[in-house]
């Protein structure tokens, strides 16, 4: 009974403030990323080439698309936690990748946009939220990440 009174509290932590990942994974990613690979994505390049992985939000999934053939990876983008819009309060929130509201093991938006764009494949972002739009655009421009791959 009382762990499972720690987990829902566990993650109730993590659905209010988003939890970083653990540096050995991030790590793994990295180098994951940073691999030679045949599925760079090539400037100008027919669209019908693409192999998208659809879902890259957590880092199994994130692993998955930098060691499969996969040309593009698509994340879901939105602010922590489960709320729509907290007015006053969102400033605070981070992007986070994550498909619903109750997603809290995902990448976070820094993580992901580093991660991917070491990995030369083309990115693609769903923004779940129209609130965290904002920040998301500030956070793509901070990392350099082209308009047009």
């Amino acid at each position: 009974m009382r762990s499972r009174l720690s987990e829902r509290l566990r993650w109730v932590r993590d659905f209010l403030a988003h939890p970083a990942l653990n540096p050995s994974s991030l790590d793994s990613l990295e180098k994951l990323a940073v691999e030679p690979s045949p599925n760079h994505w090539k400037p100008g390049a027919p669209l019908s080439q693409v192999n998208n992985c659809h879902f890259t939000n957590r880092p199994g999934e994130m692993r998955q698309g930098l060691t499969d053939n996969y040309k593009f990876l698509e994340g879901d983008s939105r602010f922590e936690g489960g709320f729509r819009r907290i007015p006053g309060v969102d400033h605070w929130r981070e992007p986070i990748l994550g498909h619903d509201t109750t997603a809290v093991d995902g990448l976070n938006l820094d993580e992901w946009l580093d991660i991917g764009k070491a990995s030369g494949r083309g990115l693609k972002l769903d923004i779940k939220q129209a609130a965290a739009v904002p920040q998301i655009l500030e956070k793509v421009k901070a990392h350099d990440i082209p308009d047009e791959w």
